[in-house]
């Protein structure tokens, strides 16, 4: 809902700022809640266009700004230089004029014309319109989570995609989570490890059923999930994770990983 405010300017010697930032979320597995909140657009009233900082957003700038919080983005201060509000008349000074923005809340994604009006003595009338348009090009920030799987009893264990990675988005809500493949590093049958087959078994795009087993003449098993970390907007951060079936619970015991053996591929995650 938009809502307009009538706020009272003075001069100011604000520095402008426009705030950059991250992600978004979109796809069918798990997702992850992540975000925060962000400023409104505000509006500084200066006298003459000369003590507008360089760089500032102007009244009337069309610009470019990164997102900056689920809620929306706060592309800084917008600087305003006062106009007549009649014809032929003359400018009134910013300590004579009242400003309303019409949208004072965080911009949305896309593009928004914000429109700025003044109230002075004489009247009321538009200084001027902006347009600031807000994209999302950043992927989300991941960090992989490794896990141990024990006994070697030949079970299955299911693992979800946020039992590999946790991912956090500052543009949106929800950052999606998904299995893009599965290595072992040791053959799905071979010495001493039960003959059991197959040990990587999809679950949709997020989980995977993985067999706890390894040889048992090697250094332990050593399983690399590769995961997909999107946005609503389609960024993308991608990463790998290790589930390990250790040889045995003794000092120098735990798998340390060798070339790759097989890989199983998931179909793609809409």
């Amino acid at each position: 809902m938009v809502t307009s405010i009538a706020v009272a300017l003075r001069r100011s010697g604000h520095a402008a700022a426009l705030a950059t930032l991250t992600a978004f979320a979109a796809c069918a597995p798990s997702t992850t809640d992540v975000g925060t909140s962000s400023a409104p657009l505000t509006a500084t009233c200066v006298d003459s266009s000369a003590t507008i900082p360089p760089g500032a957003l102007r009244c009337s700038d069309v610009r470019v700004v990164e997102c900056t919080g689920p809620s929306g983005t706060d592309p800084g201060t917008i600087y305003v230089v006062p106009a007549p509000v009649t014809d032929g008349g003359t400018a009134p000074l910013c300590a004579d004029t009242q400003l309303t923005i019409d949208h004072p809340q965080p911009l949305p994604l896309g593009s928004t014309t914000v429109t700025v009006t003044e109230t002075a003595e004489a009247g009321t009338g538009r200084v001027c319109t902006s347009t600031i348009t807000v994209r999302d090009t950043t992927p989300p920030r991941a960090t992989s989570k490794d896990s141990t799987m024990w006994p070697p009893n030949h079970e299955m264990t299911r693992f979800a995609a946020a039992d590999c990675v946790t991912a956090v988005d500052t543009c949106s809500a929800h950052v999606s989570l998904s299995f893009t493949y599965v290595t072992s590093d040791e053959p799905a049958d071979s010495t001493g490890d039960g003959h059991t087959t197959a040990d990587v078994a999809p679950v949709g795009c997020d989980a995977v059923d993985l067999r706890s087993e390894r040889k048992g003449n090697a250094n332990g098993r050593v399983y690399r999930l590769g995961w997909r970390a999107v946005d609503e907007s389609g960024n993308a951060t991608l990463g790998e994770c290790r589930v390990s079936v250790t040889h045995d619970q003794r000092p120098g015991g735990s798998a340390t990983g060798g070339p790759e053996a097989y890989r199983v591929t998931f179909p793609p995650c809409k």
